[in-house]
């Protein structure tokens, strides 16, 4: 019986030594996995595990706070309520079927919370060699994204800008290039043109002399006058083109001298008024054109070519009277001029009711073959206009106002 007892309380002892020692493991594997757990729950980056059918089975802290949801509210659940882009990552998880990883870049966005961009890094858990769901580690890339779009942003921005300099520039050597090619045809045209018009010009005028001394009984005499007169029109109309092309072929050297600028425009008006009197009324400085108009009553005076000035306003005031003839009564037209100081500038300004500049070539004005009338003026006049103020330390500028057109020149009062 003792020794019965004996062997029995020895195997009990041993039993007792495995369960305890089974127990130590038991134990051991709970504290590694509380351990584990502690440790996913102090990384910062959001972490989640899922099982081959979509559901949560695990996460830690971080992935719960970009949730908003507790523990219990997110495991066993797709959450396919609150992801916007479920169905989307879904389709992407799917190359964990064939593959033991995967990550890519996608937006992570809830209902209730602003959209960001995260990084996915997904590992497939096999078991027996058979998927059996993932795990995820998510990394915010939402400022680095924006950082780099911005970057390539700036860096398309400064490229199309570049692009668009060199093509305004090959665009300005171009028209350079072909304004020097026009200007030297046109000082060919010029000159071969001028000397048979000269002829023609005093033939005309020996003509009209001598049918001036025919006698006052001829009934043909006064036919042949009116004629004349025609063909005087169409020679002093060619040498009108002439001179404003030898105008823009030619770099004439700048004399200026000190001189009223309020006598010029008055002389433009007298050169102009065989035609302004059938066309509109004229008031300068709120008073009247008459032939008569005193050329001093203002004394404007600055540094200018007196004479090129007078070419400047004679463009202008033919300009707006060509527009005001749209206009059926004479009545309703109306060119106003008015010419003051201000500070150590003399200012300028016509300013009619025609209708005012077309916007298409507003921003073209000034440039050469550009012309709002093109069943009659060869779009030289404005840019031979400006010029001539260009060479005198002068500006001008135009815009639309109150129905009509405005030119605006400064001339600096010296």
């Amino acid at each position: 019986m003792p020794l019965v007892f004996y062997a029995a309380l020895l195997a009990l002892l041993i039993a007792l030594y495995i369960i305890k020692k089974q127990s130590d493991k038991i134990r051991l594997l709970e504290t590694f996995t509380q351990d584990s757990d502690l440790l996913i729950d102090k990384i910062s980056l959001p972490i989640f595990v899922k099982d081959k059918n979509g559901f949560y089975i695990e996460c830690n802290k971080a992935f719960l706070e970009i949730v908003d949801k507790n523990i219990k509210d997110i495991i066993n659940t797709k959450n396919e309520d609150e992801e916007l882009l479920y169905e989307l990552h879904c389709e992407l998880d799917q190359e964990l079927l064939t593959t033991d990883t995967t990550n890519y870049i996608e937006i992570f966005a809830l209902k209730s919370k602003k959209p960001k961009m995260y990084k996915f890094y997904k590992s497939a858990i096999k078991k027996d060699g058979l998927y059996n769901g993932y795990t995820c580690v998510m990394i915010d890339i939402t400022d680095t994204e924006k950082k780099e779009n911005t970057l390539q942003y700036e860096v398309h921005k400064e490229s199309e800008k570049n692009k668009f300099i060199l093509q305004k520039h090959e665009e300005e050597r171009l028209k350079s290039a072909k304004f020097t090619a026009i200007g030297q045809l046109a000082a060919g045209i010029t000159h071969e043109i001028n000397t048979p018009l000269t002829y023609v010009k005093g033939n005309l005028e020996i003509l009209k002399m001598d049918i001036e001394d025919m006698p006052k009984d001829i009934t043909i005499k006064d036919q042949l006058v009116d004629t004349l007169e025609d063909m005087e029109s169409g020679v002093l109309r060619i040498i009108t083109i002439i001179n404003s092309m030898r105008e823009m072929a030619e770099q004439n050297k700048i004399e200026l001298k000190r001189a009223n600028v309020y006598s010029t425009i008055i002389t433009s008006l007298i050169m102009t008024h065989n035609r302004s009197k059938q066309t509109s009324k004229i008031y300068i400085n709120d008073e009247e054109f008459q032939l008569d108009s005193p050329k001093d009553k203002y004394e404007l005076y600055a540094d200018i070519e007196e004479q090129r000035v007078e070419q400047v306003w004679i463009v202008i005031i033919n300009n707006a009277l060509d527009e005001l003839q749209k206009i059926p009564e004479f009545r309703d037209r109306t060119l106003k001029i008015s010419a003051y100081q201000e500070g150590a500038n003399i200012i300028v300004r016509f300013s009619d009711n025609g209708g005012g500049i077309p916007n298409e070539i507003m921003d073209d004005l000034f440039e050469p073959f550009i012309s709002g009338k093109p069943e009659s003026g060869m779009g030289v006049g404005l840019s031979i206009a400006k010029r001539i103020l260009d060479s005198q330390n002068a500006t001008i500028r135009a815009y639309n106002e109150n129905n009509g057109a405005v030119f605006e020149i400064i001339i600096p009062a010296g």
